[in-house]
């Protein structure tokens, strides 16, 4: 394969990741657009390609898979079910696929840079198009749509709250977190180090702008720890350095000031029987619906509450679950302990960038949901790219032969 095809593979699953999240908003008949195209490059893979490789990252995540797979399958043939089997199924599918592609596909066709550069193309339209909304709404009253032939809001969502082309604020700030994280902590992928953080700084407003609680809290964590590793490190390297840093400071002070980021932070603190924490901590009260057995191996991946119909102490009709909520449910205290060691695996040997991107995964985990199947694998993919020779890409394998 020529070098211009191999460089086009790899543009081609890095937009395939990173555009996962929008793609999932249209519908292709009966199913999502995410997994019909999912389900191509999958079976395009399978067909063209004689062997799939194991390291070290792969392994981990198979067993994970694995165990996955057949609680849920032992969960459904006893007929302990919290949700329609149809939806359990696809939702389980759905999840072990994206897994499979992050990490026995896309490893072997994607470098750090070429998913950067990707990721940064989106990141940026994202925050510019969320500034225009943010101009058309609070200027002249207009909301504009997120999607395509689609309408500008659901009435489900608050008016005001932005999104640029996601579905909601809360995927908008899953979606490109990672990016402003790998910003400031990993390693270069264009020229000029300052450049990334501007990248950073500027994909942070967009998140601000979009008035996901759980985004601007993420991003503030993530700064927290840049901040204080320059302080560690001896203090800022140079002047541009410190320009950034107040830089930021200004922005907040005047996002605060009008209202925007205040909205924000309300919502995202609100701690009423009807406010945003409970919405996001529901999950939590449906652990009380689990046998011994399912608290200890879980009631199968996908099998979960949706609707309220059980008598919960939750205000909401519909269950909101977290990450870690929907883990423990699904896949108990010993499927969430097998992804919690996986993750402190990659915390121990990862370097900067991806100790920090677990941290904030774990941080957001606790209330929102980024684990979600269109979600995880930008995550993953990004701490991949950037452990060891060895433990995630064959083609890092082959180096070290």
């Amino acid at each position: 394969m020529t070098m211009q095809k191999q460089e086009q593979k790899k543009n081609i699953f890095a937009w395939l990741l990173v555009l996962l999240p929008v793609l999932s908003q249209y519908t292709v008949g009966p199913l999502d657009l995410d997994v019909v195209v999912v389900a191509g490059f999958f079976l395009f893979y399978i067909f063209t390609h004689k062997h799939l490789y194991l390291t070290k990252m792969n392994r981990s995540i198979l067993w994970l898979l694995l165990y996955i797979i057949v609680v849920t399958v032992i969960n459904l043939l006893i007929g302990t079910k919290y949700s329609p089997s149809s939806a359990i199924v696809v939702r389980t599918g759905k999840f072990c696929l994206y897994l499979f592609m992050a990490f026995f596909v896309c490893n072997e066709e994607l470098t750090y840079e070429s998913m950067m550069r990707t990721y940064r193309i989106v990141a940026y339209a994202a925050t510019i198009y969320v500034i225009i909304q943010t101009i058309a709404f609070y200027g002249a009253g207009i909301t504009l749509p997120n999607k395509i032939g689609g309408s500008a809001y659901d009435n489900k969502v608050e008016v005001g709250r932005l999104r640029a082309f996601y579905s909601e604020p809360a995927a908008m700030a899953y979606s490109i977190v990672p990016f402003v994280v790998c910003s400031l902590f990993g390693k270069k992928y264009r020229d000029g180090k300052l450049n990334q953080n501007f990248d950073a700084f500027f994909v942070s407003v967009g998140i601000i702008l979009s008035t996901s609680g759980q985004g601007i809290l993420a991003i503030g964590v993530a700064w927290a720890i840049w901040v204080l590793l320059r302080f560690k490190n001896g203090g800022f390297r140079n002047l541009k350095e410190l320009l950034l840093l107040i830089s930021v400071v200004v922005a907040i002070v005047v996002l605060y000031n009008s209202g925007i980021l205040k909205f924000a932070l309300e919502r995202a603190t609100n701690t009423s029987e009807s406010g945003t924490v409970s919405a996001r901590t529901s999950g939590y009260a449906t652990l009380e619906l689990l046998g011994p057995m399912q608290r200890i191996f879980g009631a199968g991946y996908g099998n979960y509450v949706v609707e309220n119909n059980y008598g919960l102490g939750v205000f909401y009709d519909v269950v909101n679950y977290s990450s870690i909520a929907q883990f423990l449910f699904t896949q108990g205290i010993v499927g969430t302990a097998g992804w919690a060691v996986f993750f402190f695996s990659l915390f121990r040997k990862g370097n900067a960038c991806v100790r920090v991107l677990v941290l904030v995964l774990v941080f957001m985990s606790v209330g929102g949901c980024p684990m979600l199947a269109i979600l995880c694998p930008t995550w993953l993919i990004l701490m991949g790219l950037q452990l060891p020779k060895g433990q995630f890409s064959r083609r890092s394998l082959e180096e070290t032969a």
